[in-house]
């Protein structure tokens, strides 16, 4: 069984409350890095090539090409 119901009556609700702060509700805190940025630096200060895990640039562009255009049971049995 279905109940019909009032449709309620949204003006008569309270109005959202506004309050005023000093200044800003948010602030700069300055400039930072990103997460990948912190990655980049600390694998170039381990000596890792811009392509770890990969040895060079043709094998990440080969795992990154079976991403794209292959299902994982196809990367897999790859």
């Amino acid at each position: 069984m279905i109940e019909e119901v009032e449709d309620e009556d949204f003006a008569s609700r309270e109005p959202w409350v506004i309050e005023s702060y000093a200044g800003s509700a948010a602030e700069a805190l300055g400039a930072g890095i990103t997460h990948f940025e912190d990655l980049l630096a600390e694998q170039e200060a381990m000596q890792h090539s811009p392509y770890a895990p990969f040895n060079n640039a043709e094998e990440w562009g080969l795992a990154r090409w079976l991403l794209k255009q292959t299902t994982q049971r196809g990367a897999d049995e790859f």
